[in-house]
């Protein structure tokens, strides 16, 4: 991505299971609330990252280069500055994945070698860890469940269940700008499948023949009562 789009100055990337929390929100503010300053010249010798801690589970930590136990960095949200460096390490990345097919049987394989090669070749100065709170983590989803498509909620209803009743006080990251929503990967889907279909409806306000949502979360011109559950 970065090396197709040269022209712009910042590069963000979301796994698939990742979204921006409140769709009001607006990236410029959270980019600046992270340290991520406005574009200018940059120093294409220097790499700049700013990317989401992983949850403080003990599966989560690396033994560094000093011998010291470190939190892992989680690939599923990052922020990486356009420059020549930034892409010699990413590209060091992909290379380093596909040579050491030893994590290729890890369960977070991208992300375990990242931590694993690419992580110990990046200065301190180029890297921002941004809190697991903020930008990891789907526990709002918990408390909030009536958001998520009904269908792809009931699907993992008991894990987040679980997840409540049992998991750890170091596995709550709230995902309160950026969820991440690891183990809840089809409630992300069912939320951006609501947020699509509220923006078409808006869209449609104004033709002639404005869109309804149907009980299906199919969308249609036929004028249909529409369930108050549906979007929120």
């Amino acid at each position: 991505m970065l090396n197709s789009h040269p022209q712009f100055d910042y590069v963000i990337w979301l796994d698939q299971d990742a979204m921006i929390s409140n769709p009001e929100q607006q990236l410029v503010c959270l980019l600046e609330h992270w340290g991520v300053p406005p574009a200018a010249a940059a120093n294409n010798s220097t790499a700049r990252l700013w990317i989401a801690n992983d949850t403080d589970a003990y599966h989560n930590h690396m033994t560094d280069a000093t011998g010291q136990r470190v939190l892992n960095w989680n690939t599923g949200f990052m922020v990486w500055r356009n420059t020549d460096r930034s892409r010699q390490v990413l590209a060091r990345w992909w290379s380093e994945a596909l040579a050491h097919t030893e994590y290729h049987h890890f369960p977070f394989y991208d992300q375990s070698s990242f931590n694993g090669f690419v992580r110990p070749l990046l200065q301190s100065h180029e890297v921002s860890t941004i809190p697991c709170d903020e930008a990891n983590g789907f526990g709002w989803l918990q408390e909030d469940s009536h958001t998520v498509a009904q269908a792809a909620f009931n699907a993992y209803k008991r894990v987040v269940n679980h997840l409540r009743a049992n998991r750890p006080p170091q596995f709550n990251c709230q995902g309160r700008y950026i969820t991440h929503a690891w183990r809840v990967k089809a409630a992300v889907g069912g939320i951006m499948q609501q947020r699509l279909a509220k923006a078409i409806l808006e869209e449609s306000s104004s033709w002639p023949q404005p869109l309804v949502l149907r009980a299906d979360m199919s969308l249609g011109a036929e004028q249909q009562a529409m369930p108050q559950h549906s979007l929120r």
